[in-house]
Order: C-alpha cells, then structure tokens, then sequence
C-alpha cells in the first residue's frame, strides 16, 4: 500500500511538473486568445529523460525506443492531453501510434491537429467526451500557425499566429494597412524548403482591415513572384496568412524606409556623400524599369506593372554591413499596382483599387484621370527632388524645401497641399521649380554639368505633359552618368595621379608628343591609332564608372586593350556590373577582343556569369563572345553559372536568368565537364539550405530541360546525391521531374524523411498505373518497393 502511494506520489508530482512547465512555455500569457507554446519550447520540455520517466510512471503504451517518433511527430499531441489531464494514458500508443489511413501512414500526427473533427474525437475509439472538448478548445494554444515561405494560408478564427506580443512595434499606418514589426520563435516559420529557424526572426507584418484590400496585394504579391525574372530592389514578401477576418502579409523587416532617411533618422557618421544617394536613386530608376517593361509571366502572360504609389514610405532600406552608407533601398507595397499585357495591338489593364491623392501622385492621377507608367516617374522625380535636396544641401536644406512647399508662392502664408504640383491645369509647385532651377548657381563646390545635369533630370522627370516626361530606362540611364561626376570638385579626381576631364587633351598632346620624339614606341593597334600611356587612367575612370571620363579618354585616343594591374579595360569593366560603363567600352572599340583570358585564364564571358548581371552577359553574347568557350580547368560559362550559387548577387536570381539566357544559346544544358559531371549534378553539390539564390537556379535548370538522370564517371546521379546527403525536398522535385531511384546497399541508413519520401513516390507511381508511367521508372518500382519495405 504504501509502495503504491509513493508511486501515486511520483506520478502527481510529474504530472504538476509538466504542466507548470508547458504554462512557462506559453508566450502573450495576458492575453488568453493570443497566447501559444511554441514547438521549440516544448522540444526543450520533452527531453529523452523526462519521456523515460513519463514512460516509467504514467504506463503510456509506448517504450523507450519510440521516444525518437514522439518527439518528431506527437510533441503538441501529448502536450494538450497533459495540460488538460486526460487520465487514459494507457491506451495512448493504441489511439495515436498505432492508427493508419489507407497509405499506411501514421494518420494521428502532430501534422493533422486541426483536422480532427468533434464527431471523431468524441467516438469511444479516440478521445471520448468530455475530453474531445477539451481537446479541440485547447489545440490552439500548443499548435500556434507554422509560416511557410511563399505560401498563402488561410484558418478559422480561433488559430493564433506566432507573435510574441511583449515584442511588436508598429512600424508605419498607412491607407491600405498598418504594418508593424513582430517576433516569430524559429519553429514556427518554415524556408522555401520546409526547414525551420533555429532562432527567432524579426519580420514585418502588414495587417489589412478590409479583404478587398488585402486580395488585391496579395494576389499583385503573387504575380511579381510568379515571372521567371526577378530585380533585387522589389521586395518579395515571405507568406500571406488568413487567420478569420485578419490579413496579414509577411515580409522581410527592414531597417527603416527613406521617409524615415530623409527625415534625419540615416547614419550620420556613415560617409554619405551625393553620390552614395545617387547610386541608390539609380537602382530604384532600374527597378522601376524593369517593373514597366521587363515582366517575363509565362502563365498570365502580364508584361508590365505600373506601381501607382511610389513613395519614400513605401521605398524600404536595409543595411547590410558597412559597404553602403546609405543601405539598399527596395521597392514595396503593390496594393493599388496594375498590370498590363498587350496582345497584338490590344492592351488588357487587371483591375485595381484606386490612388488616393497625395504629394507623390502626378498631376493626372490626382485628378481621376490615366494613371500608368508615366504616373510612377513623376512620383520618382518627387523622391529624386528630396533626395539631391539632402545630397546637395543636407537635413537643414531639405528640410526648408520640404516646409516651402506647403506654402503660397509669395512665400508668406501655408497652402492648401504640399503637392509637388498645383492647380488646375496643374503648373509645379513654384518653390519646388524654383528649387529645381537655382540648382546650377547655387552649388560652387560641385562641376557644373553635374549640376546641370541634374536640373535637366528632374524638369524631364516632372514634366507636367506626361507625354513629355522621361520612361524609367532613361531615367535611370542619366543617373548612371550623374553619379560618375557626382563628387565636390576636390574629390573630382580618381586618385593623386589621375588628371581632370579639361586636362585629358593635354595630357594626350604631351603623351603623343614623347611618342614622336621616340620611333620605338608603335601607336597603332589593329589599326586603330591609340596613345600609349592612357590605359592606366582609363581603367581607373572604369573602377570609379565615372563615364564622362571614360570618354574623354577614349576620345584621345586611349588604348582599350592596354593593361593595367595586369588586366585590360574589358575585364575591369565587366568587374563593375555597370552596364553603362561596358556599352560606353564597346561605343569606342566595337571589336575588342572577347575571347582573351584574364590574368587568372578566364574568359570574360565567364567573368560576366560569376558577376551575375544578365545584361552584361547579353552584352557580351550579342557582340559575338563563344559560349562554349573554356576558361582554365575546361569551366565554361555555363559550368561558372552553376558552381557559384553563394557569390553572385547584383540580382536576387540573375543566376537563374543567366542559365536561361545562356541555354537559348545552346541545344543542351548536359555539357558534361570534369569527371563527366553535368552542370545540374554540379549545382547539387553546391546545395545551399534556404538559399534563394540556389533555388532558383535548380529551378531554372530543371526547366530548360537538363537530364535528371544523367551519370558522372563514378554512376553519380542528381538523384543518388540528394539521397545521400538526405536532401529531401530536393530529392521530391527530381523524382517528380521522373529521377530515377537506384537502391544502394547503405540505404538501409537513410533518415527515416528521405526513406519515407521513397516509399511515397514509389507507391503513387504504382497506384497511377504504367499509362503515367515511364519504361525507365516501371522497370525500378517493383524492387523499390520491396527494398523500402525492407528498410
């Protein structure tokens, strides 16, 4: 008796344990309908030694050699029983390990909670009542929403999203949603490949008051995800979660957006100088761009967005390190965006909400009339106005443009808006034109045809005719050549050496000079005239792309094959990713030599793929480079554009776009290389988890076609790879692109993820008969499943 009352002691004791430690796990305790025990945390509670002892006294129907499946796969499961004491632990291994749906799967997983009806839980069979109740009332606290990247999930009311509560800040309220920044534990949100966060992450949550609202972003979300290319500077979100009247859309958080900047809050101690703010102002005139008139949607056919409320609210800013003083500014909030695709001489707009008038909207938009591509640019030259004003004159300076534009145009008393135009028909603002037109004689310390330049950019970008106004390609080719020149006059040199623009044609007269009093030196190259001595200015005018001397130079006659630090101009300005800088480089010798090797026996095509621009490999494959010509070691370009996953970056997938560009060049991307080895088993054994970049490059490859099956000289596949280095979600996508399985000896060791992978594919393959099946696959099904069974 008294043997008995210990252990009944024992048992309350670990039952009391439990429970106060899964309320300790629980997160937003103050708040009942919001609080939530992540799964991490009950990981940490139902350690091996206190399952041992929960097996040892509470008689669960399991042994100790099933503590592994537990903890994978009934964590939340046997958490809500204890927590709302269900008493029938004996029959536990009965009722949830032992049950199986038709595909002889464990049917009663942590995985299917929520999925479990009152009717079924309530059968004498399962939970019973009241304990069905009790457990369905309860399974939302231990089984908070997982995110999944790229995914939209929609859940009744009573599901709880991941936030830590104690942790939100709201971030910025705006007309079509309020956006804060939240704290997920890390294993409630899933990457691209399903695997959780081993930390907690900070992201921004937009939250929609109206589902109209909501939809219409979520599904422009969609679109811009959905085309073939992608630009690094347009935000892409991370989920959208409906969770009953409340929507949500999950982003990356950024450091702060250029509202914010402009307003004083950027690093003042961080170097900023005009040109750091033009080169950025340039990437957003790019995005811009590539929004109106590079879209590549192969399923809804849409070519081109139009954004319709570009602001520095809606322009974010991250840091990353401390390259970049003034951090990467990237395009968001598609909310009212439309898109456009035109079939013959047809245009079709997709329906959207419409803008509100504000400071930002161009003169047509605020009216009710066309807002489209043009609309965007002006609201770029609003943003650009802003940003020269803090380059040129600093806060105080923009500051004081910012307060007059809110007054009448004596000066003297407020106005109605701080529009930048005004009236009907509109005129702009007068002290923004006023600004705009001073720009030239009011900054000494600057060279005048920057200035100038700059006055031009911003009266073509805020042209009140539309019609007149510049496309965002033009606009961001101006600042490409604006930030060249975009230094004071005393920094206006490339180093202590270099001369200025005005010395150039002395410099060559005097360099030409020397080169008559001495007949040994040659001045001719492939019959071009060229003076000698110039290439070591040129290239430093490519490394600073500065074009305006880049030009200069060429024009006197500077050597564009002369090398300089050991490498010719063509391979310093392949280097730069600046498109500009390479087309000026060919407008001045259309025949260099493509095919000659760097220093370190690479070819510039090669180079090109490595820096991940596709333009430049456009570039470089329209003036006539070889495709499949080798670099040292035999690596071509296409092998460069798979083996590089983790260093390319100019682009978010520019890789991926690169092995697209370069197979429409090609008639196969199974070129094999060293060992045999093709370009897709090559990427394999680069594989990167959660790796944006990797992704879409496999997806890219898989795509154009690459043989899935194809062997290197050791009878490596794709396949066996992924097997072998328990690749799952990698391994799903080739078998679904028809991998062939090929059982191998040690595969009786494969997590039990990758064995149960195998048994899944190889049963479905089964089940849809031989018509769905290939000669290859039908021939490996029958020993893959009898070898899986073995396993």
């Amino acid at each position: 008796m008294e043997r008995l009352l210990r252990k009944r002691t024992s048992l309350q004791d670990l039952e009391d344990r439990i429970r106060i430690a899964l309320v300790n796990a629980m997160q937003n305790k103050d708040i009942p309908s919001e609080k939530f025990a992540p799964r991490e945390r009950l990981m940490t509670i139902w350690s091996q030694e206190l399952l041992k002892e929960f097996i040892r006294l509470q008689k669960p129907g399991f042994r100790e050699d099933s503590i592994h499946i537990i903890q994978r796969d009934f964590l939340q499961t046997i958490s809500i029983l204890c927590y709302i004491g269900w008493p029938e632990w004996s029959r536990f291994g009965k009722i949830f390990l032992e049950h199986f749906d038709g595909d002889g799967r464990m049917d009663r997983r942590d995985a299917n909670i929520g999925k479990f009806e009152l009717k079924h839980l309530e059968h004498h069979s399962f939970l019973g009542s009241p304990w069905a109740e009790r457990f369905l009332s309860d399974q939302y606290i231990f089984c908070p929403i997982v995110l999944k990247e790229g995914e939209s999930l929609s859940f009744s009311r009573e599901w709880r999203l991941p936030f830590i509560n104690t942790k939100s800040k709201r971030i910025r309220q705006g007309g079509y949603g309020d956006v804060t920044e939240e704290t997920i534990p890390g294993a409630q949100y899933q990457s691209l490949y399903g695997l959780p966060y081993k930390k907690e992450i900070r992201i921004a949550r937009k939250r929609f008051g109206l589902g109209q609202d909501f939809r219409f972003e979520v599904r422009n979300l969609k679109e811009l995800r959905a085309n073939h290319a992608h630009h690094d500077r347009i935000l892409s979100y991370l989920a959208t979660v409906t969770v009953g009247n409340d929507f949500n859309i999950i982003s990356p958080l950024a450091d702060m957006d250029l509202e914010a900047f402009l307003n004083g809050e950027y690093r003042k101690d961080s170097g900023v100088t005009t040109q750091h703010l033009i080169a950025e102002a340039a990437n957003l005139a790019d995005a811009l761009s590539f929004l109106h008139r590079d879209l590549q949607s192969s399923e809804s056919g849409y070519s081109a967005c139009c954004h319709r409320d570009l602001k520095p609210a809606n322009i974010l800013i991250f840091y990353e390190g401390d390259s970049n003083p003034v951090g990467k500014w990237i395009i968001t909030d598609f909310g009212i965006s439309y898109f456009t695709k035109t079939e013959g001489s047809k245009t079709s707009i997709r329906q959207s909400l419409m803008p509100v008038p504000g400071p930002y909207q161009a003169p047509e938009a605020c009216i009710g009339g066309e807002s489209g591509r043009k609309s965007d640019v002006w609201s770029f030259g609003c943003i650009l106005v802003r940003v020269l004003a803090l380059g040129l004159e600093g806060f105080q300076g923009l500051k004081d443009l910012d307060n007059q534009r809110s007054m009448s145009a004596d000066g003297k008393s407020s106005y109605d808006t701080d529009y930048f135009h005004r009236g009907v028909p509109a005129v702009l603002n007068p002290h923004v034109a006023r600004w705009i037109n001073g720009i030239p004689d009011e900054h000494d310390e600057y060279d005048k045809n920057f200035l100038l330049q700059c006055q031009e950019t911003l009266l073509d970008t805020l042209a009140v005719d539309m019609v007149e106004r510049l496309s965002a390609r033009k606009v961001c080719k101006r600042l490409m050549n604006i930030k060249a020149i975009a230094r004071p006059k005393y920094l206006n040199t490339f180093s202590e050496e270099i001369t200025p623009t005005s010395s150039i044609s002395a410099l060559s007269e005097e360099l030409n000079s020397s080169i008559d009093e001495d007949p040994r030196v040659s001045t001719s190259t492939g019959g071009t005239s060229t003076t000698p001595g110039l290439g070591k200015f040129l290239i430093q005018a490519i490394r600073e792309e500065n074009i305006e001397q880049m030009s200069a130079l060429l024009r006197a006659k500077a050597d564009a094959e002369e090398a300089y630090d050991e490498e010719r101009p063509l391979i310093h300005a392949i280097l730069t990713g600046n498109i500009c800088v390479l087309e000026e480089l060919f407008n001045h010798w259309p025949k260099l030599d493509l095919e000659r090797p760097n220093s370190e026996g690479n070819t510039p095509l090669k180079l090109a793929v490595e820096v991940g621009k596709k333009e430049v490999v456009e570039i470089l494959l329209h003036k006539g480079a070889r495709i499949d010509a080798p670099s040292m070691s035999n690596v071509t370009p296409l092998m460069a554009a798979v083996r590089h996953a983790n260093t390319m970056a100019p682009r978010g997938n520019a890789p991926a776009d690169i092995i697209r560009l370069l197979k429409s060049r090609m008639e196969t991307l199974d070129v094999p290389g060293p060992s045999n080895e093709t370009p897709l088993l090559t990427l394999m054994k680069s594989y990167i988890p959660s790796d944006e970049v990797w992704r879409q490059k496999f997806n890219a490859i898989l795509e154009e076609g690459a043989d899935v099956n194809a062997k290197d000289i050791d009878g490596n596949t794709p396949l066996s790879h992924a097997i072998e280095e328990n690749y799952v979600s990698v391994a799903r996508k080739l078998l679904q692109r028809g991998a062939v399985y090929e059982y191998k000896t040690g595969h009786k060791s494969l997590p039990t993820d990758m064995r149960r992978l195998l048994k899944e594919f190889a049963v479905a393959t089964t089940r849809r008969g031989s018509q769905d099946t290939s000669a290859s696959s039908a021939s490996f099904l029958p020993q893959l499943l009898r070898r899986i069974t073995e396993i």
